[in-house]
């Protein structure tokens, strides 16, 4: 019966109830650090490269209108920003990589799957 006394005598003192929620909010503090630190790092989202195609309709490497104009920023943050032509869908690529030239018939060869001096 003590216990019943405990807990009468903490709810009619302030103090005593400040202290004792005081209390369990520590233990919960501790259980929320320790499950963040059993999760470890935020997920990381991998997406493998792959060949071109909406990924609304299907379509492999459909024809698309290309909505970002002039801009600019870090080469590094550049995305494709397009609608595809076959069922109107707008659609974002993200580069995996690069293949770098400084000329544009280097470009021209690589499209048409040559062999060009930057690969």
């Amino acid at each position: 019966m003590s216990l019943g006394r405990e807990a009468q005598s903490h709810s009619s003192d302030p103090v005593g109830r400040i202290a004792s929620a005081l209390e369990r909010l520590a233990v919960a503090n501790e259980d929320i650090v320790k499950l963040a630190k059993a999760d470890g790092d935020p997920p990381v989202i991998e997406v493998e490269p792959g060949p071109p195609f909406c990924p609304h309709c299907g379509r492999q490497d459909p024809t698309i209108v290309i909505h970002s104009g002039e801009g600019r920023g870090p080469m590094s943050e550049w995305f494709l920003d397009a609608t595809c032509a076959h069922c109107e869908m707008r659609l974002f690529g993200i580069p995996q990589g690069w293949t770098m030239t400084a000329k544009f018939e280097d470009v021209q060869a690589h499209m048409k799957g040559g062999k060009t001096n930057a690969s």
